[in-house]
C-alpha cells in the first residue's frame, strides 16, 4: 500500500510541474516564503505530544489556466516532545522528528483566505508519504496564519502556523 501512495505522489507531483513548466518557469524571489509553528500531534496508544515545525516554499504561480489556483512545493523540518504510553512494564516515550517536503495546491478563494493541499514524503522518523490540507488567513501581502491537518504513516497533526511571503 506504501508504493501505492508513493507512486501516487509522484505521478501528481510530476503532472502538476509539467503543467507549471510549459509556460515557462523564471526564477522570482517573491514567490519565495518561509515560516513555522507549533502543533499538537497525536500517535495510536500514546498521549499526545507538543510540537514544532519549520519550512521554507515557493509559489510556481497558476496552473490548469485557473487564476486563483496555484502550484506549492514546500520543505520543512518537524519536531515533537514525548509521546507517553502506560503499559505493564512500566511508562514508554517516544519522540519523533524529521525532514520533509510536499507539493500541493492553493486556492485563493478571496482575498482574505485560501485553502490548501498537499501530499509528499517524510524523511524522519516517521519516515513515508504525508498528506496535509487547510486553510490560510491573510493578514496582509506579506503575512499569513494557517490552520492545517497533516496525517503522516503513524502520527496526526493539527498545526497552527505563521507564513512570510517575499
Amino acid at each position: 500500500m506504501k508504493k501505492i501512495h508513493l507512486g501516487l505522489a509522484a505521478a501528481a507531483g510530476l503532472m502538476l510541474s509539467t503543467s507549471v513548466m510549459a509556460d515557462g518557469f523564471e526564477f522570482d524571489q517573491s514567490n519565495m516564503y518561509f515560516g513555522g509553528g507549533v502543533s499538537n500531534n497525536s500517535v495510536s496508544g500514546f498521549d499526545s505530544a507538543f510540537g514544532f515545525q519549520v519550512f521554507g516554499g515557493y509559489n510556481f504561480g497558476e496552473i490548469f489556466g485557473v487564476d486563483q489556483l496555484d502550484f506549492i512545493v514546500e520543505a520543512g523540518f518537524m519536531n515533537t516532545d514525548d509521546f507517553e504510553a502506560n503499559t505493564f512494564f512500566g511508562t514508554v516515550t517516544t519522540s519523533h522528528s524529521g525532514l520533509w517536503t510536499t507539493g500541493g495546491v492553493a486556492y485563493r478563494f478571496n482575498p482574505d483566505w485560501s485553502f490548501f493541499g498537499r501530499a509528499g514524503l517524510d524523511f524522519g522518523d516517521d519516515d513515508g508519504f504525508m498528506i496535509g490540507g487547510g486553510a490560510a488567513y491573510h493578514l496582509n501581502e506579506n503575512l499569513e496564519l494557517r490552520g492545517e491537518l497533516v496525517e503522516r504513516d503513524n502520527i496526526t497533526s493539527v498545526q497552527f502556523n505563521v507564513a512570510y511571503h517575499f
